[in-house]
């Protein structure tokens, strides 16, 4: 997945699935403390399946976000770092 750098209130983050997953994002900031976590959202199969972070109550900095896709028994998680700009 990859996410716009910088962003500034609103940032898109791309999956690509191989099957319908049950998805959840979270955002930590450099201390490890989780700031944000989205409702879980369910996308269908296939590439550039897209989940929106509202990043509104965020200050500007360098973050790290989680996205976890949950398929039947297996869930993948891919991380990545995202920044905010004001």
């Amino acid at each position: 997945g990859t996410a716009p750098n910088p962003a500034r209130d609103v940032a898109t983050l791309r999956v690509d699935l191989p099957q319908t997953a049950e998805v959840t994002v979270e955002v930590y900031d450099v201390m490890g403390r989780r700031v944000l976590t989205t409702p879980s959202v369910t996308l269908g199969s296939g590439s550039n399946r897209t989940v929106s972070l509202g990043l509104g109550g965020l200050a500007s900095g360098t973050y790290l976000y989680r996205v976890s896709a949950q398929m039947g028994d297996a869930t993948k998680v891919r991380t990545g770092q995202l920044i905010i700009a004001r």
